[in-house]
This record gives C-alpha cells, sequence and structure tokens, in this order.
C-alpha cells in the first residue's frame, strides 16, 4: 500500500499517472523534480540571454564578456545534466545533452558572426550549420530512433504482457 492508502494498481495511480504522468515518469525516482528545473532552467536562459544581449539595459557592456558568461552558464547546466543523467534512458539523457551543448554555441557563434568582417561573414554559414545545426540534428535523429523504438516496446508489451484489456497505459 502507498502513501494515502492506495493500492500500487489501483485506479486512483493509474489516474494520476495518466494525467501528470509526462511530469515524472520519464525520470529517475529520485529525480521526480527535474521537469520543474526544467522549466526553470528555460525561464532563466532566456531571461539571461535577453539581459545580457540588449544593448539598452547596458550599453557600456563587452559583448565579448556577456555572451561568454551566456556560453559558460549552458555549459555548466549541460555538465550538470551529465553527472545527473536523471532519465531513465541513456539515450534520453544523450539527446538533451546535446541539445544543451547546441545552446552553448549559440552566443559565441553569434559574437563571431557579428564581429566579423564583412567579406568574411559569408564564411560562417557554414561554422554556424556545422556548430548548430549539427549536434541538433544528431539528437533529432537519435530521438527519432527512441521514440520508434518505445513505440515497438509498447506495442510488444500491449500483445504480449498486457493482461485481457489492458494497455501499457493503464487504459481499458
Amino acid at each position: 500500500m502507498l502513501q494515502g492508502g492506495y493500492e500500487p494498481n489501483s485506479d486512483r495511480i493509474r489516474f494520476v499517472e495518466k494525467c501528470y504522468g509526462p511530469l515524472w515518469v520519464g525520470y529517475r525516482s529520485q529525480f521526480w523534480w527535474y521537469e520543474a528545473f526544467n522549466v526553470s532552467r528555460r525561464i532563466f536562459i532566456i531571461a539571461l540571454f535577453v539581459a545580457l544581449d540588449t544593448p539598452d539595459v547596458r550599453a557600456e557592456q563587452d559583448s565579448l564578456f556577456s555572451k561568454s558568461w551566456m556560453a559558460i552558464f549552458c555549459l555548466v547546466l549541460s555538465c550538470l545534466h551529465f553527472m545527473w543523467k536523471p532519465f531513465l534512458h541513456d539515450i534520453d539523457n544523450f539527446i538533451e545533452g546535446m541539445f544543451m551543448i547546441a545552446l552553448a554555441a549559440v552566443p559565441m557563434v553569434d559574437y563571431s558572426r557579428v564581429n566579423a568582417l564583412e567579406a568574411d561573414v559569408q564564411k560562417f554559414e557554414g561554422v554556424e550549420a556545422a556548430m548548430l545545426y549539427f549536434p541538433v540534428g544528431v539528437a533529432a535523429l537519435m530521438y527519432a530512433y527512441r521514440v520508434l523504438t518505445v513505440m515497438k516496446e509498447r506495442k510488444n508489451f500491449d500483445e504480449n504482457e498486457a493482461p485481457a484489456g489492458k494497455t501499457a497505459y493503464g487504459d481499458n
């Protein structure tokens, strides 16, 4: 019996998991809080990028300094992510980490492109593609693989392991 008096496979537990499960189901048990951390992290990154990249806020700011702090902050978050490995599946941890590393590259590539000579701006298209789109592309391919794997696992569960009338989602 669980805390609150509910049986582990009760209708109440299945209902709560179905409604609110995406907030914690994909995480290791000790990282039940990681979804709230993710939302806070995204809000803070957006606020940091806006605050440090707006010349009206600090007209005298050195753009290399502010872009470096943005990149360092994103790299620290990606290191924490790789240390914690909050997701149940390693491939999910890798995909999230790749996206975070790509995000860390954005301010530095942007700084380089903005401060490049007019003749060199065209050269940055290849650099941007390599630094930004390659990690995102790799992560997107791995995510597609992960989705296909999960779909196959759920199909196998539904066909082979589920009790009569039950699916992997607890539906009747």
